[in-house]
């Protein structure tokens, strides 16, 4: 059975639910990632990447305290990337998360999801 044609409206909603950055300690189990964290904001886990931080990965320290946001686009979307305090060889330096999703692509370089925490 066939219905006729019905013309449909379409309205937009917008939700803002509030995702506070939380810095997560891994399970004691795991060794290897003693003495580091990870970010999560709401769903989302987030990483640090060459990209936007040009200095090898391993040698930052993550400062757990304050943050800032910011919203970029990456492939045609927009994305919150979080600037968090930390140090990179001593020196201290602005740290650049982006949600692990969207790191792909955007050049060649590393990742990292667990960072070291002084």
């Amino acid at each position: 059975m066939h219905y006729p044609p019905t013309k449909y409206t379409t309205e937009t909603i917008s939700l803002a639910i509030p995702f506070p950055v939380q810095f997560i300690k891994p399970n004691p189990h795991v060794w290897q990632n003693q003495g580091k964290l990870a970010i999560r904001r709401g769903p989302f886990i987030f990483a640090m990447d060459s990209v936007d931080n040009d200095f090898n990965l391993s040698d930052a320290e993550v400062i757990p305290d304050m943050y800032l946001e910011e919203e970029i686009t990456i492939g045609g979307i927009e994305v919150k990337r979080i600037h968090i305090p930390g140090r990179v060889k001593g020196e201290e330096q602005t740290l650049k998360f982006i949600p692990y999703w969207s790191w792909g692509n955007r050049g060649f370089g590393d990742v990292l999801v667990w960072c070291k925490t002084g």
